[in-house]
């Protein structure tokens, strides 16, 4: 599946400075759902790291009446000069799309679960976090 913005306004960003120590408190909180992954780290995730979350988790729930939420957004395309090219020549090719995450942004969020089995909730979400490259930890609501 692919997961990319549809239109942009450029094509070739900037890349943006991910130290920012001001965070909006909406991030914090679950909106949608009971249970989420929350970052614990600034980093860039790609499009293919978030589409292997979402299946892991999408995977390992039986029940198809719980909803995955996903908060974050492949936006920024990154580029990628080819090996061996001299200097110059303008910026590389459209290599892949990245999301900019900063600390405490909640990433995924289930809802609809059924209380009684949190503990295999707990443990899906734990399969999943593996497959980010920036730490991460599980947010509790409404249990």
């Amino acid at each position: 599946m692919f997961i990319g913005p549809s239109q942009l306004k450029f094509k070739r960003y900037h890349k943006q400075k991910l130290n920012y120590s001001h965070v909006e408190k909406s991030q914090f909180v679950n909106k949608f759902g009971q249970l989420g992954i929350q970052a614990c780290e600034s980093k860039r995730l790609t499009a293919n790291q978030l589409e292997a979350v979402r299946r892991t988790i999408r995977r390992g729930l039986y029940d198809k009446k719980i909803q995955i939420k996903i908060n974050t957004f492949p936006f920024f395309g990154r580029t990628k000069k080819p090996l061996a090219s001299r200097m110059g020549k303008g910026k590389g090719k459209h290599s892949h799309w990245e999301a900019n995450v900063y600390t405490g942004k909640i990433l995924f969020e289930l809802s609809q679960l059924n209380h009684s089995c949190n503990y295999f909730y707990i443990r899906v979400l734990k399969k999943a976090m593996k497959k980010l490259s920036l730490r991460s930890r599980i947010n509790l609501l409404k249990f």
